[in-house]
């Protein structure tokens, strides 16, 4: 059922295999480009949880690298103990006083994205959740009223409001 691995080429491949290995996930985090005009949000992804869990992988935009980290390492942990995550879900044990939801990543948004989990994968034929933080209000980027400016979280996937 699981791929061959990829041949590591530098440290950086050997520390994901590594976690991937010893966790069942290892983080991603892409900064954005320093200078006067920068080009979007950073962003964190897992690489490693559909491989292990059979569960798709996670990417959240516009949320400092430290912050990311805990969320996915938390999301992965429920993963762990059994619980999954699906499009269009609700989760309030995320964001402490926030409910977020997951929508399916569009694949064609992978090649800009998800690099690293590209290698990993030896391809595209995995699923991705991003995982779709709120406004101080509570409303989501899809609600006309939020206040989030679509830069610093764009939306990677078609989203099925319920």
């Amino acid at each position: 059922m699981h791929h061959p691995l990829p041949d590591p080429k530098d440290d950086g491949d050997r520390q994901l295999l590594h976690d991937v290995e010893r966790d069942g996930w290892h983080i991603v985090h892409v900064g954005v480009p320093v200078g006067d005009e920068p080009t979007g949000p950073g962003w964190s992804y897992s690489v490693g949880l559909f491989r292990t869990f059979g569960h798709p992988e996670f990417i959240i935009v516009g949320i400092p690298p430290s912050a990311a980290q805990t969320i996915i390492n938390d999301l992965g942990s429920r993963i762990k103990e059994g619980q999954q995550f699906r499009t269009g879900m609700r989760d309030s044990d995320v964001l402490e006083n926030y409910d977020v939801r997951f929508i399916s990543m569009s694949m064609d948004q992978y090649h800009a994205y998800l690099g690293y989990a590209l290698w990993f994968y030896c391809g595209m034929g995995f699923p991705v959740l991003q995982v779709v933080w709120p406004d101080r209000s509570g409303r989501f980027p899809w609600d006309p009223k939020c206040v989030l400016d679509a830069l610093i979280q764009p939306l990677l996937g078609h989203v099925d409001e319920a």
